[in-house]
């Protein structure tokens, strides 16, 4: 038995040494009792700590610098790639979102054949919209409108979110980790992605930085405008994100309640009160407008048509509805439920707890450059060795983890596999924090080298995840659709493209379906009502033969 237990004992060490050699031998490294002259770490503690020793920009220069580099880094990987196209459900509902809104509607009226239209997390009645909350929708409406390219707006979303970083990081640390905790946010994997796809993340994000900084002045002085802006910062995230954006808003509510004086609070209500009476007045008007009822959100209306699994942990199953065509019923039924069933089996939470954890890992450190790289990985989790002392010394700190452990029931509550925009409102607590961390790791003993590997690590990441974004072409269904659609085109007129049951990821039409030079349908077996009611058009059918989809008359 004890020969056992050291035999396996041994083959995990030599699999642990072979995996991450890297990481060991940058400990080893930084362990030698070098001695060269006077001790780096000393010289370079009080700076970092401080901010005395460094020569930081002006602040207008900082956030224009960062805001730049952040245009530059996601606008210029779409420049090279070429735009994304969308490629899971969710874009094209936004997308269904935005062509509403840059129309000036916010839904349109249900479609008398809305059967032949319906499509995943769009809603096809009793109003057509998309499912979704609108902030994600109206930025991509904003791409539209000035620039005719709806990731545009996306762009300046993941701008504006580097520069509200910058700001929280300004007011909860120093000048200089304020600028280079910007920089390195504004070149990270997770902003890179943000930036081009269209479901988002950055605009939650940006409301939950803003938060984060006003919730910051309020501790040192409270005033009416930073509590307004914590205020306009809800509001926000509850038009992106609605239920991680509640429980954010609590989070930051309860550090303001240990950290301000309840007298100062109510002084400085007021504007916050009347913000926050007016946002809920928008929301209500916004369910009220596509679905009919106030209370009840377009997200929750599909939810109870279409998903039987619950969203939340605390939430039993629903009955199965009737599903009207074979996309949906796969999706749904067989995607969604089969994952749930998954999740609830023996051991199933763990395995999914364990993948949601990596999701956040990768998600806040970025991803490894190379394989030389992946093997030094672990130490860009070292700095958690600074937490005990920096939780010791600094309050600011204690407060940040409090609200980051109030804020983690968010994402892990949530029943289905991760996603990084599930993070996005508590995305400036956890840049203040490792900045925070990486500055404490760096006054202390060989902290300094271990800090500068780890940012080293972070920049080639960074370069090489853009790279890599640039030369992956664009995956799914969406590139032979709308290959499919510039040959139909050609032919000029408009045209019904009628797609056959086992064509999944086609029916994705304009808000305005009559008036589009395409239309895509389900077919339905009889589609008699359907030619006649598009009697001008050209028809077209979509069917899958062997495996090959194709078009034809």
């Amino acid at each position: 038995m004890v020969a056992q237990l050291v035999a396996d004992a041994l083959v995990a060490i030599e699999s642990f040494l072979r995996e991450n050699w890297g990481f060991v031998a940058v400990l080893v490294v930084a362990l030698i009792p070098w001695r060269i002259g006077a001790s780096p770490v000393r010289a370079g503690s009080a700076s970092l700590r401080t901010g005395g020793g460094a020569y930081p920009p002006r602040d207008w220069v900082a956030v224009a610098v960062v805001t730049s580099v952040a245009l530059v880094w996601v606008g210029g990987a779409a420049f090279v790639h070429g735009v994304p196209l969308p490629q899971v459900a969710d874009d094209f509902s936004y997308l269904l979102g935005a062509d509403m809104y840059s129309h000036g509607h916010l839904s349109y009226p249900a479609h008398p054949l809305w059967q032949h239209f319906e499509t995943m997390h769009v809603l096809p009645t009793p109003r057509y919209a998309s499912q979704y909350q609108p902030a994600q929708g109206l930025a991509l409406a904003l791409g539209i409108v000035l620039f005719g390219i709806p990731l545009a707006g996306v762009w300046i979303t993941v701008a504006l979110a580097v520069a509200a970083i910058w700001w929280a990081l300004r007011v909860w640390t120093t000048p200089t980790l304020a600028f280079l905790g910007a920089l390195a946010v504004a070149t990270h994997r997770t902003m890179l992605i943000w930036g081009e796809v269209y479901h988002g993340g950055a605009i939650a994000a940006a409301a939950g930085a803003i938060m984060l900084a006003a919730a910051g002045k309020m501790i040192e002085r409270a005033t009416r405008r930073d509590f307004a802006i914590i205020a306009v910062g809800t509001v926000i995230l509850a038009f992106s994100r609605p239920y991680e954006g509640l429980i954010y808003s609590i989070a930051i509510g309860v550090i303001l309640l240990i950290a301000v004086k309840w007298r100062d609070l109510l002084r400085t209500s007021s504007i916050a009160i009347v913000i926050l009476i007016a946002g809920a007045a928008g929301i209500l008007a916004f369910n009220h407008a596509i679905t009919g009822d106030a209370f009840l959100m377009p997200h929750a209306l599909h939810d109870q048509r279409y998903i039987p699994a619950p969203n939340f942990v605390w939430e039993k199953p629903k009955p199965f509805p009737h599903y009207d065509n074979l996309e949906a019923e796969t999706m749904f039924r067989i995607g969604y439920w089969d994952f749930y069933k998954h999740e609830h089996e023996p051991g199933g939470m763990r395995a999914e707890l364990g993948k949601k954890l990596a999701v956040i890992g990768w998600a806040i450190t970025g991803a490894p450059a190379n394989d030389i790289a992946l093997a030094a990985w672990l130490l860009m989790f070292v700095p958690l060795v600074a937490l005990i002392p920096l939780l010791r010394e600094e309050r600011k700190a204690r407060l940040l983890l409090l609200a980051l452990l109030i804020f983690a029931f968010a994402p892990f509550s949530i029943n289905w596999w991760m996603q990084l925009h599930y993070l996005a409102p508590g995305t400036a607590l956890a840049v203040v924090l490792v900045a925070m961390l990486l500055a404490r790791l760096w006054t202390m003993k060989r902290g300094a080298f271990l800090t500068c590997v780890i940012v080293l690590l972070f920049a080639t990441g960074s370069i090489a995840s853009w790279v890599r974004f640039v030369r992956t072409a664009d995956a799914g269904f969406e590139p032979q659709r709308q290959r499919i659609a510039q040959s139909i085109l050609a032919h000029g007129g408009k045209h019904l493209v009628i797609v056959a049951p086992d064509v999944f990821g086609a029916i994705h039409n304009a808000g305005d379906i009559d008036a589009s030079l395409i239309v895509w349908a389900r077919d339905r077996g009889d589609n008699s009502a359907l030619i006649r009611y598009f009697h001008d058009r050209r028809i077209w059918r979509l069917t899958r033969v062997g495996g090959v989809v194709s078009i034809h008359e």
